[in-house]
């Protein structure tokens, strides 16, 4: 008989897309590294960094680029903390990603170079380079090529979200991107005040004719 709460459409509850180099209020980048030895995990093309290639597909001007990362001090990720997702339904990640060997000369990338995508301290999707010798960064099903990819993950109904997407490669031009994160959710709404009370003076006349039904028997 009544519905006390539904959902609408999906909504943008949190995004990241990197434009003009500036980063959104919960969003960290975790190891810049060298700039000056072409060795970085940074915002491009505002720091004016060369990745090395060119990605199609960039949403806006800006993408995180990382290139060399074995030479970075510290592990490199882009992190999220704690997204508000209560009140939302249907939860969805989605993160754009590119990759590729910057010189031309083939896809080098090998089983230790990866990129991670973490939800919630658990690893929900693992791209790295083949067992033996050298090709390009996959998850099996995915290739990860110069044109970004939108890649969907499916995200438990929760209060708080935390995301990173990590990245290592470990040789000279091995080139990665990121691009465009999105949390998305259906929001539940809730009836307002002023419905809630005409629910109820339905309710109470649906009372008192059925009281003077019984009483007139």
């Amino acid at each position: 008989l009544i519905t006390m709460a539904s959902s609408s459409s999906a909504a943008i509850i949190y995004q990241e897309s990197f434009e003009g180099g500036v980063l959104q209020p919960q969003t960290t980048l975790i190891g810049t590294g060298s700039t000056a030895a072409n060795t970085f995990f940074a915002v491009l093309p505002s720091t004016g960094l060369s990745l090395g290639y060119a990605p199609t597909g960039v949403d806006g001007t800006s993408f995180v680029g990382g290139r060399n990362l074995d030479d970075v001090a510290q592990s490199t990720a882009v992190d999220i903390a704690g997204v508000d997702i209560s009140g939302y339904t249907d939860v969805q990640l989605t993160v754009s990603l590119s990759a590729r060997e910057s010189n031309a000369v083939g896809l080098p990338f090998e089983r230790e170079d990866f990129i991670a995508i973490i939800a919630d301290g658990s690893t929900r999707d693992l791209f790295h380079g083949p067992e033996f010798g050298s090709g390009l960064l996959s998850n099996g099903s995915v290739d990860l090529v110069t044109a970004f990819q939108d890649l969907t993950y499916d995200i438990a109904d929760g209060n708080l979200l935390g995301v990173s997407i990590a990245a290592f490669t470990n040789g000279v031009g091995e080139s990665i991107a990121i691009d465009n994160i999105r949390i998305e959710g259906n929001a539940v709404s809730v009836p307002e005040p002023s419905g809630i009370a005409l629910l109820g003076l339905g309710l109470a006349a649906l009372g008192y004719r059925r009281r003077r039904t019984h009483a007139g028997r």
